[in-house]
């Protein structure tokens, strides 16, 4: 079913002129300009500068992948607190370039250019679907138009989703038997044919999704445990974007964890439960032989969809009116209280539990920055610490793409405190929200990713490195940013340690073969580079009281295998072999007062020996020979 998106020179049809436009290099903007479309609450400058940062700058100037673009904007609307909306925004979104494109792919080559001439139309009725074709024909999965239906599947409540649901997607069709009458069919929908699966299972978030002919369709939702449930039959057109579905399990409820401190009791069922019936009759505490007095609060009551009235509960509190007497309170749950389905507890629950130390903050800081490509470390507090050392902090970073973070389970220490790693991946915004594992409490720290300083340049000498020099040679040092301080040294260690010297722009006078090394910084910027020049100095002219020859002996010339060093009276302490490019080949520690050397791996060419012998350096030139 997949054809080449014709061109505008093979298509005459002018709405298709106008969606052509969509071209492989602007989709991802499209797709940005859809979402804002659809969501209303986010100006679209927000979102194409968000794009902008991460498709343009981050990737050199090319547009991000589709994919990556997708989930960039999922993750901004997730930064919104939009975490069950995306998924719908995307639908949205997606089923209109979807329906757009294959608008052009599957209609516009059957355009009839002269039908149209004759009809003094500007396009065939072909491109939007508006063929004149009736309901009976379009459940085969051969009509115009990609419509959906999509939604998500929850239990109880709408927060509450459901993973793994099996959805499966039917159509009805009109077939007319052999006597002229029509009969309503109903079939399970072929669709590979749309390069799409069904049945599908809905993802983390409860959703599914199809793009889907028009026609009469209808979905049936099955998991293991729950009641099967079915959609109404659904007319595409117009879109079905909302079919949010509640699943039904009827399995008796059970108390699924319970906290005791010092003057509170958490309890949290495995289900939500009817808030009616969680009452202190039905929920009550033993603290010793008499029964605590107190109120229960629901935690997380919620109304079991938008725009209805009926609420249920999954965790509450017990509040004492005075702290516990006991070490131990003992927890009754009777039988009574009911699921959100109606189902009632098998038996009481009655279990003692420890009274301890309960967590009563996270102190986060409410922002951080951290620059591109760098990282920095955030230290969260937990209070008191004695309740939170040795529990679990949770991490969530609500950005991977803009942020990067390493853990995301931490265990507190005994002073209370946890520390987490995150990335700069990409400039922008991103939240990462703390919690601790068996509480509600949560904290977040809004990090902003910014650009990070440059690099200072790298500074220069006046003389290229590996030039042969005489004795006394000047050289002088800059560096390209303005008050960039340089620091150097000459003997081949590195200028970050603390002997180094600061260059005042004093010449630095060579009177021997030198390694000088040096780096330069300058305020608000990065340390540049560190830069490495190599020296020589003349052997003829700098060592004019001692002869190379007289003190110093290198035989035989030109060294092939084999190269022999003598001194007379001194111990030779080091040998460096350096090529005309000033690179050290070869370097050797020794002590003693002749030295053999093998250097037949050493290609031909000419090279500067190094001689360290007593207390002077002394340099030759020799040739090397195969």
């Amino acid at each position: 079913m997949h054809t080449q998106v014709p061109t505008l020179e093979s298509c005459k049809c002018e709405d298709a002129k106008e969606l052509i436009s969509i071209t492989n290099n602007d989709i991802e903007l499209f797709f940005v300009g859809e979402i804002s479309f659809y969501l209303g609450r986010i100006e679209i400058e927000l979102i194409n500068d968000l794009a902008s940062i991460a498709g343009l700058t981050a990737t050199g100037g090319a547009a991000l992948p589709a994919v990556a673009l997708k989930q960039l904007v999922k993750e901004i609307l997730i930064d919104f607190g939009m975490d069950f909306a995306h998924s719908t925004i995307f639908s949205y979104a997606e089923k209109n370039i979807l329906k757009k494109i294959n608008i052009i792919k599957r209609e516009c080559n059957s355009c009839d250019d002269e039908d149209d001439e004759e009809d003094g139309n500007e396009g065939c009725d072909n491109c939007y679907g508006n063929s004149g074709s009736d309901s009976g024909d379009s459940g085969n999965g051969h009509t115009n138009g990609v419509e959906d239906p999509s939604g998500y599947v929850y239990e109880g409540v709408f927060s509450n989703r459901l993973e793994g649901v099996t959805a499966t997607c039917f159509y009805k069709e009109i077939v007319e038997d052999m006597y002229g009458d029509k009969h309503e069919n109903i079939v399970k929908w072929d669709a590979e044919e749309y390069a799409q699966e069904n049945p599908l299972f809905t993802d983390e978030n409860g959703y599914y999704r199809w793009d889907v002919p028009q026609g009469l369709w209808q979905v049936k939702f099955e998991k293991e445990g729950y009641e099967t449930t079915y959609s109404e039959w659904l007319p595409v057109p117009p879109p079905q974007l909302e079919v949010n579905i509640a699943m039904t399990q009827n399995r008796q409820p059970e108390v699924k964890t319970a906290h005791a401190f010092d003057d509170a009791v958490e309890i949290e069922f495995d289900k939500y439960m009817m808030p009616e019936l969680l009452t202190t009759d039905n929920i009550f505490i033993m603290d010793g032989d008499h029964i605590a007095e107190g109120n229960i609060v629901l935690l997380n009551e919620e109304v079991s969809y938008e725009g209805e009235s009926t609420k249920y509960a999954s965790k509450v509190r017990f509040n004492s009116n005075v702290p516990f007497a006991h070490e131990e309170i003992t927890l009754h749950v009777s039988n009574r209280v009911k699921s959100y389905a109606g189902i009632r507890m098998e038996d009481d629950f009655v279990q003692e539990f420890p009274v301890e130390l309960e967590v009563s903050k996270i102190g986060a800081d409410s922002t951080a920055n951290v620059f591109y490509g760098d990282s920095i470390n955030l230290t969260i507090s937990v209070l008191p610490a004695k309740a939170s050392a040795g529990k679990v902090l949770t991490v969530r970073n609500t950005s991977s793409m803009i942020l990067g973070v390493d853990q995301e389970r931490v265990i507190i220490d005994e002073k209370g405190n946890a520390v987490i790693t995150v990335h700069g991946e990409l400039p922008g915004t991103a939240a990462v929200i703390f919690g601790v594992e068996g509480y509600d409490l949560t904290a977040t720290t809004m990090v902003a990713v910014k650009h990070g300083p440059e690099l200072t340049k790298t500074p220069t000498a006046s003389i290229a490195s590996g030039t042969t020099v005489e004795k006394g040679t000047e050289i002088t040092l800059s560096c390209a940013t303005p008050n960039a301080v340089i620091y150097y040294t000459l003997d081949g260690s590195c200028p970050c340690d603390n002997n180094a010297l600061i260059y005042d722009g004093t010449p630095i006078i060579i009177n021997e073969t030198t390694t000088l090394k040096m780096m330069a910084v300058a305020p608000n910027m990065y340390e540049s580079e560190v830069a490495e020049y190599i020296y020589i100095v003349d052997t003829e002219s700098a060592i004019e009281e001692i002869s190379l020859d007289e003190d110093v002996m290198i035989y035989p010339l030109p060294i092939k295998d084999k190269l022999n060093v003598s001194a007379k009276g001194k111990t030779i302490r080091s040998i460096q072999i350096i090529n005309i490019n000033g690179s050290i080949m070869r370097s050797y520690n020794v002590s003693a007062k002749k030295v053999s050397l093998n250097v037949g791996n050493l290609s031909a060419g000419t090279y500067i020996v190094n001689i360290v012998a007593g207390n002077k350096t002394f340099s030759k030139k020799v040739i090397k020979i195969e």
